[in-house]
């Protein structure tokens, strides 16, 4: 079985930043790559995937002392192709198999059971757990209580906001009334004739 590298090891023991490795995986140079539960699901790297990264990496450090300040990935590509061969394998469903990587498939799917028969046991170890569905119940009997309540307080608001309105369309119309009347002459004025 194959020795897996994570991906803050490489970038540190080559100095080379994650996104870089994660960039170089998204152009396919690094083959399929797995991510091991057991490590926070960390990016990790096969033996031929760390010697893949070491080659790319010593291309684009040469690049840089012939005073290339950007990468040429056709270059990268075509060294890779010439080391490393474009080999892939065809199955029936048409999907291309990079070597190696039906080997990581199945050490992922047994670590994953691993997982599924710890879990399994800590269930199983579990019998005694209390049962919670009265409690449940009146949970939910007081949620809609408290729906009910909530309807009732929205209706009382409701029909405040109707009388208030209505009150304020009485004063606003009581108010036009005394506007357009006639002023009444109060008993002083008619004496003094103001």
């Amino acid at each position: 079985m194959q020795s897996l590298v994570g991906i803050s090891r490489i970038s540190k023991e080559l100095n080379i930043e994650t996104h870089l490795l994660r960039e170089w995986e998204k152009r396919d140079w690094l083959g399929d790559v797995l991510k091991d539960p057991d490590q926070n699901n960390q990016r990790v790297y096969d033996d031929e995937q760390v010697e893949r990264i070491k080659f790319i990496w010593s291309i684009i450090q040469e690049q840089r002392k012939k005073g290339f300040k950007r990468t040429d990935i056709q270059k990268v590509e075509e060294k890779l192709l010439n080391k490393f061969g474009g080999m892939v394998e065809p199955i029936e469903s048409n999907i291309t198999v990079h070597p190696g990587s039906i080997d990581q498939i199945i050490e992922l799917i047994q670590t994953q059971n691993k997982k599924i028969t710890q879990l399994e046991s800590i269930v199983l170890k579990q019998d005694n757990l209390p049962d919670h569905s009265e409690k449940l119940q009146e949970i939910r009997e007081e949620l809609k209580e408290a729906k009910k309540r909530e309807e009732k307080q929205e209706q009382i608001i409701n029909d405040m906001n109707e009388k208030l309105q209505k009150a304020i369309n009485l004063i606003i119309d009581m108010e036009e009334k005394q506007k357009n009347e006639p002023k009444k002459k109060s008993f002083w004025s008619k004496i003094f004739g103001e």
